[in-house]
């Protein structure tokens, strides 16, 4: 039967070794992994095979597309890649800079 992240939820080791040998920190992808499932009323039957899912997606991810989303995960500026004004992450020009 399909439910909600569950509020204990947490990765085993099992998903600690696969992200490990992923060249991923564990700790961003969780954080991501629960605020998109948060964020979009996700529901599975299984969170342990969603989150093993979703470390092989964010594998495939260049690391540049990585960054700036574990960036945009901590609230992080964002910066254009060919100069012009900053932004925050909801694309707001940042007035003084």
């Amino acid at each position: 039967m399909k439910s909600a992240i569950p509020e204990d939820w947490a990765p085993n080791e099992g998903h600690r070794v696969k992200a490990r040998s992923l060249g991923l920190f564990v700790e961003p992808e969780v954080e991501a992994f629960r605020d998109h499932a948060l964020a979009v009323g996700r529901e599975v039957a299984d969170w342990d095979a969603a989150f093993r899912n979703w470390l092989t997606k964010a594998n495939r991810e260049s690391l540049p597309q990585r960054r700036a989303r574990e960036a945009a995960s901590q609230g992080a500026m964002r910066q254009p890649h060919y100069g012009g004004p900053r932004r925050d992450n909801t694309g707001r020009v940042i007035e003084g800079w």
